[in-house]
């Protein structure tokens, strides 16, 4: 009985491990203010998938994104341009600023 107790809590483990948390910038999340900014551009819903694409829905773009370290984003567009961001989250409003300084805000919808 011990020892079925005892494979049940490592699988239990095991899976816990695998199931990693959401990351933050996972989600929808709509225009609030601020600067036109390379790859989201004026889009009104920017999305970011677990699975690691992004979306700026009104500009029609898509790539890939990762974020590396808190605070950082990089994405690469279809066309495999790069852009690197800096971003701060703050009581539901996601901030992104480029490598130019131009920054928008958009609230988790």
């Amino acid at each position: 009985m011990k020892k079925m107790l005892v494979v049940f809590v490592v699988i239990a483990c095991l899976f816990a491990s695998a199931c990693s948390p959401k990351h933050e910038l996972v989600g929808k999340w709509e225009y609030e203010a601020g600067s036109w900014i390379y790859f989201f551009g004026d889009s009104g819903i920017i999305e970011f998938s677990a699975n690691g694409n992004v979306k700026a829905v009104d500009e029609d773009e898509t790539g890939k994104w990762t974020s590396a370290e808190q605070g950082r984003l990089k994405v690469v567009d279809s066309d495999d341009y790069d852009f690197e961001y800096r971003y701060v989250i703050v009581n539901n409003k996601l901030t992104i600023t480029d490598e130019d300084g131009d920054a928008a805000i958009f609230t988790k919808k």
